[in-house]
């Protein structure tokens, strides 16, 4: 599906770069909705801030996708996540019994811990 792969590129490029209006609390509730650690969002905005361009941000962007977990939540996840990020408005979804637009209800899984050995 072409645009949920621009959507989630988009979506990572926004949470990998280093924005100034992203800050640590903001940061921290953008891994809580994706489902991944604060730290690669982190360690991913400081690899595109020491050596700017596309070759970095890419690899940045595939670092967080690659980080996803891919379930049935995803879209849900990135569309909470791109609204978080300012990208776009808040995500809704069709609800056919009621033939309406009804807010996207979802809340993010808590952050992950760190791996095991």
């Amino acid at each position: 599906m072409v645009v949920g792969a621009k959507s989630a590129a988009l979506s990572a490029d926004a949470l990998a770069r280093c924005r100034s209006d992203i800050d640590d609390a903001l940061r921290a509730r953008l891994a809580s909705a994706l489902g991944v650690a604060q730290l690669l969002l982190l360690d991913q905005a400081r690899r595109v801030v020491a050596a700017p361009g596309y070759r970095s941000r890419g690899q940045a962007v595939v670092s967080v996708l690659g980080a996803l977990c891919c379930d049935a939540s995803l879209y849900a996840r990135l569309a909470v996540a791109g609204h978080l990020a300012g990208l776009w408005a808040r995500p809704l979804r069709w609800d056919p019994r009621r033939a309406a637009l009804r807010v996207l209800a979802f809340s993010p899984s808590p952050a992950r811990g760190p791996p095991v050995d």
